[in-house]
């Protein structure tokens, strides 16, 4: 996917290992293209009303939908804990009406204005929504979506 980046506060949290990103509260979600990303956004209401409305669409939860996967490298300089989905994503039978123009990491809580926002994954253009199926595009070969942090000695 094209333009992926952390949030800064969801990074900072997974650095300090404050969030447990493989567990279930660990969703993903997709973005309207009327979203314009912000590192500074802290969490989910800060998106605004860019998470998509179209009938068919659900959060897609860790455990239940996908696989977050921890890892380590400790070849790498820093150490790194590397956090993978191992699968394709499918949000199925999504109306039309809507153009995606993100997917993000979330830590739910329950509560938009407390759910942190972790990693933003761009698309570098918008996929129309239509009534089929929206399989996340990631690198099936080398893990669908991978997020390293190097951990600090």
């Amino acid at each position: 996917m094209a333009n992926d980046a952390w949030y800064t506060n969801g990074k900072l949290l997974v650095e300090q290992q404050s969030l447990d990103l493989t567990a279930a509260t660990s969703k993903l979600i997709l973005v309207t293209t009327g979203y314009t990303f912000s590192q500074s956004h802290d969490f989910v209401a800060d998106l605004g009303a860019t998470e998509l409305t179209v009938v068919g669409y659900v959060r897609k939860t860790n455990g239940t939908d996908f696989n977050l996967a921890l890892s380590s490298d400790e070849t790498a300089t820093p150490d790194t804990l590397r956090y993978t989905v191992d699968q394709a994503v499918t949000w199925s039978a999504l109306a039309a009406g809507e153009t995606i123009g993100a997917l993000s990491l979330i830590s739910d809580t329950g509560n938009d204005a407390t759910s942190p926002l972790i990693a933003h994954f761009g698309q570098s253009a918008g996929i129309p929504t239509n009534g089929g199926d929206i399989t996340a595009p990631f690198d099936v070969v080398n893990g669908n979506l991978t997020i390293e942090v190097p951990v600090a000695a």
